[in-house]
């Protein structure tokens, strides 16, 4: 396995932190900034856009690899 190391500003750090994941959609809050930024993140962390449903999913995974990237902040997983 290749590690990937991942460069992310704190604004979309912040923004990544304030997610809630519930089951395994992954709900931001209205009024994102840094979108473009975490969107480049999604392929690695697992995360990917249904467009019908209008929600990003993730993988069992994803909740870990935001974790990390976030230097253990608390992710909400309902």
């Amino acid at each position: 396995m290749k590690t990937q190391y991942v460069k992310i500003t704190d604004g979309a750090k912040r923004e990544l932190g304030n997610a809630t994941i519930v089951g395994n959609r992954l709900d931001f809050p209205p009024g994102l900034k840094n979108y473009g930024e975490l969107k480049k993140l999604f392929p690695a962390l697992g995360i990917s856009w249904n467009k019908g449903k209008k929600t990003h999913f993730i993988e069992n995974d994803t909740p870990d690899k935001i974790r990390e990237i976030l230097g253990g902040a608390k992710i909400v997983d309902d």
